[in-house]
């Protein structure tokens, strides 16, 4: 089992949280000839994204993976990238679970993406700021991380 986020052009998904459910769904079912493990496959928001998350937590998967010998342990921070075009779903080990919330969503805001706890069931997609809004007047969202914790997002 592992700590599910993903993140998506915020053109592409529905903001209402139900229709984005079902486009997240079939997000999910992974149709098409793609590889979803390639980076190249990803739009631009999306692979400025994915060049800024794998500095921090390398590729288990793909062309960029980091390949660890069979007599070592992997490297905890490695995560599983699954994506294409407009959603990148990354799989983390628990043991990094607070650690990859905070970075995936600070990285998420920094580079204009949205943002998606896919371990929480009550989770509401998170979209860029809208110019309008400041943080102060934006709605703060509650993850599955932050309930566990206690904490605010």
């Amino acid at each position: 089992m592992s700590f599910d986020l993903a993140v998506f052009s915020p053109d592409a998904a529905p903001r209402d949280r139900e229709a984005f459910m079902t486009w997240y769904h079939e997000q999910m079912k992974w149709a098409g000839p793609k590889d979803y493990g390639d980076p190249s496959s990803l739009n631009p928001d999306l692979l400025s994204f994915f060049t800024a998350m794998v500095e921090e937590f390398p590729a288990m998967n793909g062309p960029l993976a980091k390949r660890v010998p069979d007599d070592e342990d992997p490297v905890p921070r490695t995560t599983d990238y699954c994506g294409a075009d407009a959603f990148l779903y990354m799989a983390f080990a628990w043991s990094v679970a607070e650690d990859a919330y905070e970075f995936v969503r600070e990285t998420a805001r920094a580079t204009g993406v949205g943002f998606f706890d896919a371990s929480d069931d009550e989770a509401e997609p998170e979209f860029p700021l809208e110019p309008e809004l400041t943080e102060a007047t934006q709605p703060k969202k509650r993850g599955f991380l932050r309930r566990l914790l206690g904490r605010q997002a």
